[in-house]
Formats: structure tokens, sequence, C-alpha cells
């Protein structure tokens, strides 16, 4: 880095002082520069600080890029659109196994005084459903007393994921379903958070497609010298896997904790929710081919697949300090075990469930994003040395072809269907129970 600044891929100017902060608050040093947002804000970096330093719920700052300069209670956002052809331009047209879309920002109006409450819907639009946000944001009308309004709409072509990475980053504001509580300046930053992530997707577009695309090639068996670029995306993607693997582990933790809890729990209790699922009906092929051979030697098949293995090495071995690696998540990982060893409320303990959400979206994503890299650098070899192994060799299996028999010999079929049991599926909630966050109170 210079004095003056540093040159970034893509002819973009930081000023060194921000990119020397934001590598300290959130990145390491030796980091590759990547999906950096444009102008980081004082009150980003303090907020980025906060974080680092383990605050469950800190306050956002204001917007990343001051976009809308009216700071009174009344201001609108006018919609914003970009097209799809025009990201699809910029990835060169690159053939993306992914979903493009719309993400959408709906807010409310108080019926009182027209203006914009804090509730914000964050939800999306496939593309090839046939419609468009605004299609959408009439449907929702239809079922809410107060007039909706389109905030903002940022197309993508990776729209589920980056709807999800969204949903988990902003957990501990997620009042239900798909709405947030996100007063004032809160909304703002959420949006610069979603135009981050659809310029990361975008920016690692030609990377993912090459990695799907490489998941169908034959690997050749031979071992791959790794660069010098590969070794640190190696390194890198050791330290996301190690903590992410400490904070699914303390996601157990609070699960069974608040299990437990609901045990005696005598009121209403928020914070699990329960589904029913209906049972299945399968095919029983072995009765089948017992009572009808010949038909089973008729309508079996050869299926050539891929078995396909991506084994990161060194993983096993990989020691760190996760204070000093991640102090925001090495602090909440201390917090929900002293926590779960009190005995605390449960409700303390389901916010601190979502406040490791939040801590674990952001990995996630890196996570998918390091794997495709070294993917794509692995390209038709079998392993890069030291690095990774990524086995794809294909088999040759024979199967019963169910669905041809089902087409043509239905009742046939039917005879040998047989149902299996329904199943209950218990999981802490992701959301706020609908109810508003502490700090809003």
């Amino acid at each position: 880095l210079s004095s003056s600044g540093a040159e970034i891929p893509g002819n973009r100017l930081w000023p060194a002082v921000l990119i020397d902060h934001w590598f300290a608050l959130f990145c390491d040093v030796s980091r590759p520069v990547r999906g950096l947002p444009e102008g980081p804000t004082r009150r980003s970096l303090q907020w980025l600080a906060a974080c680092r330093r383990g605050d469950l719920n800190p306050p956002l700052p204001g917007p990343i890029v001051d976009k809308h300069p009216n700071e009174g209670q009344n201001r609108t956002h006018e919609p914003t659109t970009i097209g799809i052809s025009a990201l699809r331009s910029a990835l060169h047209d690159a053939s993306m196994k992914l979903t493009p879309g719309e993400l959408y920002f709906a807010g409310e109006e108080d019926p009182l005084d027209g203006r914009l409450t804090p509730l914000v819907k964050i939800g999306i639009v496939r593309e090839r459903e046939g419609r468009t946000s605004e299609d959408r944001l009439a449907e929702h009308q239809t079922g809410n007393p107060r007039r909706l309004q389109l905030l903002r709409v940022l197309p993508s072509l990776a729209i589920d994921r980056v709807e999800t990475l969204l949903h988990t980053e902003f957990a501990p504001r997620r009042i239900g379903g798909e709405w947030f509580h996100l007063p004032s300046d809160d909304l703002t930053v959420v949006m610069d958070h979603a135009a981050i992530h659809i310029d990361e997707a975008a920016t690692n577009g030609p990377t993912l497609e090459a990695a799907q695309r490489l998941e169908a090639t034959r690997s050749n068996g031979q071992v791959l010298t790794p660069d010098t670029a590969t070794l640190e995306l190696h390194r890198r993607l050791l330290v996301v896997r190690k903590h992410l693997s400490m904070a699914k582990e303390a996601e157990k933790l609070l699960e069974a904790a608040l299990l437990e809890a609901r045990e005696d729990a005598a009121d209403e209790y928020p914070y699990v929710t329960e589904q029913f699922r209906a049972p299945r009906h399968t095919f029983d092929k072995d009765a089948f081919t017992a009572a009808h051979p010949r038909l089973a030697a008729r309508y079996t098949i050869e299926r050539d697949t891929l078995n396909r293995r991506f084994r990161l090495s060194g993983l096993q071995s990989h020691v760190l300090d996760v204070l000093e690696d991640n102090p925001a998540l090495g602090r909440h990982l201390a917090d929900i075990r002293e926590s779960v060893n009190d005995g605390n409320a449960a409700s303390m303990l389901h916010r601190q469930f979502l406040g490791l959400l939040a801590l674990r979206g952001p990995l996630d994503w890196e996570k998918e994003l390091l794997e495709a890299s070294l993917q794509a650098a692995c390209q038709e070899y079998e392993k890069i040395a030291g690095v990774c192994t990524w086995t794809r060799t294909p088999v040759t299996t024979l199967a019963l072809d169910t669905t041809t028999l089902k087409a043509e010999r239905p009742d046939l079929h039917t005879r040998f269907l047989q149902e299996g049991l329904g199943t209950r599926a218990v999981s802490i909630s992701r959301h706020l129970g609908y109810r508003l966050p502490e700090s809003s109170h």
C-alpha cells in the first residue's frame, strides 16, 4: 500500500488508510484483496470494530455509501434497477448454473401519517417465474392493510444465495418470515451490504461457473504443483473451515439448551418451530424384483455418473487461535459456553443463537467462494499437492428405471408403493418470533 492509495483490480483506487483499517478489522493483511465495498465510512469501520470486539447486537452504522442525503423520517428510497443483461455482459457471457432474478426491499407506510415504518421485507423474484418485483409487491399488498412501497430492486445472477446470506447475516433483526426491523440508516446499511454481496457474486461468477463445469469433468489422476496464490487460498480456507466447525458445535450446544428449556416452559415458547412432514411413498424395488424378475431385468438400465469428492488437505492438523483470527466469533463462542453452563434464560440463549447465525453467514459464503476458486485452480487434475484432492471418477451402475415403469405400467408401479412414516422436524427459530429487537424497546 502506498501513502496515497492502493490499486484494486478493476482500476479502482482506495485510500490507503481505509484499506489498512478494513484489513485490520475484517481480514488478514496477507489475504488477497477481494470484494471490498466502495466508500466505507468512519461509522462503518466503527461498527466492524464493535463486531470484532464481540458485541452481540451492535447498532448498525450509517450508510456505507451516502446515497440518500436526506436524513428526515419522511424520506423515500427510489427504486433502483439494473438490467440482468448488463450483469451477464459483465460476466463475459459466462453460462452460470445459478438463479437469476431480483432482490427487492419493500417497506410499509404508517396509516396515521404516511411515514415509512421500520419494518422492511427482503424478498426475491426469480427470472424464470416471469414476474417482476412490482408484481410481487401487489401480491403482498392484498394481505397487508398498510400501503406497501418498493424501496429498492437489485438484480443478481445468484439471487437465492444472496437472499439467504442477507437473512442470515441480519438474523438478530429479523422479526419473522422475510420481515426485518430496520429503522433509519440501518436500512441503507443492509441495502449496501446486499449490493456488495451481489457485486461479489458477479465478480466471482466466472470462477463459480468454471467450478460447476469442472464438476462434470473426469479427473486425470495427475498432481498439480500449487502457485503462491493457490497456497494463499488454501491457507485462508483452512481458517474459514475451522471457524465454521467451531460455530456449528456452538450451534448444537445452543439447540440442545433451548430444547431442554422448552420442556420446563409453561407459557408460549417462541424459540422453537415444529413441523410435521407427511409420510412419503417409495417404490419397493426389492419386492418388485422378487415378484417380477423378468420385468425387473427389462427395466434395468445402466447409469453413468461421476463420483465426486473434494477434500481439503491439512484440515485436521491445522491449529489456530480463534480469538486472534476472528475476535467477534471467539468472544461470542465463549459467551455461549458461559450462558449454557450458567443456565441462562431461553430468551438470552436465543439471541445468542441469532448472533451466531449472523457471524456464520458470511463465513459460509466465503467458504463457497474459496472452494470454487480452488476447484477452478485444480482444473482436470486430481490433486493440488499439499492443498486439496478433487476426485471425479466415472462409475457405471445398474438401476431400476422406475420412471419408465410408472409411465408404461402405472398399475403395477402403484401396487409396489409403500408408505413411510411421517416425521417430526424440530428446529430453533431463525428469527425473533415476531418480536422487536431488545435495542428497539
